[in-house]
C-alpha cells in the first residue's frame, strides 16, 4: 500500500519486518518482464574452443587454434581479430527478443538454416547454433539445439560468421 508522501510499505514474505521504500524503487521495479530476463545469447568457455566450423549447406569452413593463431587446413593463418569477433559476438552481444516456446522451427527459417556454426574443443562440441530468417532490417533468428528458445540477435552477430576463407585470411 502507498503511504502519504509517495513511499510504499514492503514486506519480504520470508521475514517479519515491514520496510518503507521510496516510490522511485517501485517505479524501477515496474518494468516489462523482458527487461529482467537474461539476454545472453549463449554461455560457453571460450578458452576451451579449439576449432570453429561454419557450414552453409554442403560448404564447410574450419579454422583451428594453433598456439595463439587460428589456421585453416591448408596452413594459412586466419585474422585473429576476426576470430575474436566471432567469439565476442556470442559471448558479449545480447538477444533482442526470446521466443520461449517456438513450436515449428520452419517459421523461423531454422528447419534448414542457411548458416550453422559449431565451436569445438578437440572432437567435442562446446556450442552449436544456427542462424535463420531475417527479423526486420536489423535482426535475425538464432537457435542452439541446447536451448529450447529461439532468440533474435543483431545481424551484426550474423555478419561475424557469414564469411569466406578469403574474408578471414590474415592480411599481415
Amino acid at each position: 500500500t502507498e503511504e502519504d508522501g509517495g513511499d510504499y510499505y514492503v514486506r519480504d514474505l520470508m521475514r517479519v519486518p515491514v520496510f518503507v521504500v521510496n516510490d522511485e524503487i517501485v517505479t524501477k521495479l515496474r518494468r516489462p518482464l523482458f527487461d529482467w530476463r537474461d539476454k545472453t545469447i549463449a554461455s560457453f568457455d571460450r578458452e576451451a574452443v579449439t576449432a570453429i566450423e561454419l557450414e552453409r549447406g554442403e560448404d564447410r569452413l574450419v579454422i583451428e587454434r594453433s598456439g595463439d593463431d587460428w589456421v585453416f587446413a591448408d596452413g594459412r593463418v586466419a585474422d585473429r581479430t576476426a576470430v575474436a569477433g566471432m567469439l565476442n559476438a556470442i559471448e558479449f552481444e545480447r538477444a533482442s527478443a526470446i521466443v520461449d516456446s517456438p513450436g515449428s522451427l520452419g517459421s523461423f527459417g531454422l528447419a534448414s538454416p542457411p548458416l550453422e556454426v559449431t565451436f569445438r574443443s578437440g572432437s567435442a562440441d562446446v556450442l552449436r547454433f544456427a542462424f535463420g530468417s531475417d527479423v526486420g532490417e536489423d535482426d535475425i533468428y538464432w537457435k542452439s539445439p541446447d536451448d529450447p528458445a529461439v532468440k533474435t540477435v543483431s545481424k551484426d552477430v550474423f555478419d561475424r560468421f557469414d564469411v569466406t576463407m578469403e574474408d578471414l585470411i590474415d592480411p599481415g
